[in-house]
C-alpha cells in the first residue's frame, strides 16, 4: 500500500499544510460594535416642573425639575466615553423649541440642561408634548446615525389645547415608528395635585412608547428617577449594538508550523527505523516460539 508507515501520512500532512499555507488562509471573526446614535430629550420646563414634591432619603423634598436634570445628567456622564453617541436637547412648556441639536459631549449639552428653568410664557398655558415631539423628531430624521431614539421627561401633564403641532401623540407616534424611531417617556410623578390630568397623559405615553418600541417609566422618588433613566440607558446600549467590521486574523503562519510538525514526526519516525528498534509483532513471535 501507498501509505502503509505513519512517516508517510505525517508527509501527505505536511504537504498538505503547506499548500494550505500558502494559498493565505484567514480566520474572519465577526465583532459586535456600538453603532453611532442619536438621542433627543424633549424635557418638560412647564409651570407645573417647579414643584417640590419629590420625595428624598434625606432632606426636603425636591423640585421636579432639578431631581430630572440631576438624574439626565448622571446618565449622560455614563455615556461621556461612549464613541459615536450624540445628545440633543428640546424643551417645551406651551410650546416647543430645540435648545440644544445633538452635540458629542457632555460639556456642550450641560450648561444648557444646567440652565433651564420652569417658565410660564404669557398667553401659553399647559404642556405641549406633542410639539417637543414634533421638533425632536425632524432633528433625529436629518441625523445620519443608524440608531436614533427619543426621550420624553415631563411630570405627566399633556394640556395644551390645541397642541402647536396641530397633531396628537398618537398620530406622532405612528410617524415615529414609521421612521423607526423608539419614544421613550419617563415620568417624574410628584406627590402634587392633577392626578387626574396625569393619569391621561400618562395612557397616551404609555401608548406612544408600545406603538414605537420605547419605554413608559415612572418615578415618584428622586433615587427612583436615576434609576430608571439607568434601565433606560442600558436597554439604549443594548438596542444600539450592530455588526461591526470583522477580525481577520492570518492562518498561514500557524498552518506553517503544522507542517513543520509533521515533517519532524516523519523524520523522528524515519530515524527510529533507521535505527533498528525492534517492531512490537517481531517480539511477540519470538516470545510464542520460546
Amino acid at each position: 500500500m501507498l501509505f502503509r508507515s505513519l512517516a508517510s501520512w505525517f508527509r501527505l500532512g505536511a504537504a498538505l499544510a503547506a499548500i494550505a499555507s500558502a494559498a493565505g488562509p484567514r480566520l474572519v471573526l465577526p465583532v459586535i460594535v456600538p453603532a453611532p446614535a442619536a438621542l433627543m430629550v424633549v424635557l418638560d420646563t412647564s409651570a407645573s416642573m417647579a414643584e417640590a414634591d419629590i420625595p428624598t432619603v434625606e432632606g426636603p423634598p425636591r423640585r421636579r425639575m432639578d431631581a430630572a436634570v440631576d438624574a439626565l445628567s448622571t446618565i449622560l456622564r455614563a455615556q461621556g466615553d461612549q464613541p459615536g453617541w450624540t445628545i440633543g436637547l428640546v424643551g417645551v412648556a406651551g410650546r416647543a423649541e430645540v435648545i440644544c441639536p445633538p452635540v458629542p459631549k457632555l460639556e456642550m449639552i450641560e450648561p444648557w440642561l444646567r440652565g433651564i428653568q420652569p417658565v410660564v410664557v404669557a398667553g401659553e398655558a399647559g404642556t405641549d408634548l406633542a410639539s417637543g415631539l414634533v421638533l425632536a423628531l425632524r432633528v433625529l430624521e436629518g441625523s445620519n446615525s443608524p440608531a436614533k431614539a427619543v426621550l420624553l421627561v415631563s411630570d405627566g401633564e399633556n394640556n395644551a389645547s390645541p397642541p402647536e403641532s396641530g397633531m396628537s401623540l398618537r398620530q406622532l407616534g405612528q410617524a415615529a415608528r414609521a421612521l423607526g424611531i423608539p419614544c421613550h417617556s419617563l415620568e417624574v410623578a410628584g406627590q402634587g395635585g392633577g392626578e387626574a390630568t396625569r393619569s391621561g397623559a400618562r395612557g397616551l405615553l404609555s401608548d406612544l412608547a408600545v406603538m414605537t418600541g420605547g419605554q413608559s417609566l415612572k418615578a415618584s422618588a428622586a433615587s427612583e428617577v436615576g434609576e430608571r433613566l439607568e434601565a433606560f440607558r442600558r436597554d439604549w446600549e443594548h438596542q444600539r449594538m450592530e455588526m461591526g467590521a470583522p477580525i481577520e486574523r492570518p492562518l498561514g503562519i500557524w498552518l506553517a508550523i503544522l507542517a513543520l510538525v509533521f515533517l519532524l514526526a516523519a523524520w523522528q519516525r524515519d530515524w527510529n527505523r533507521s535505527r533498528g528498534f525492534p517492531k512490537l509483532e517481531k517480539v511477540s513471535g519470538s516470545d510464542s516460539q520460546a
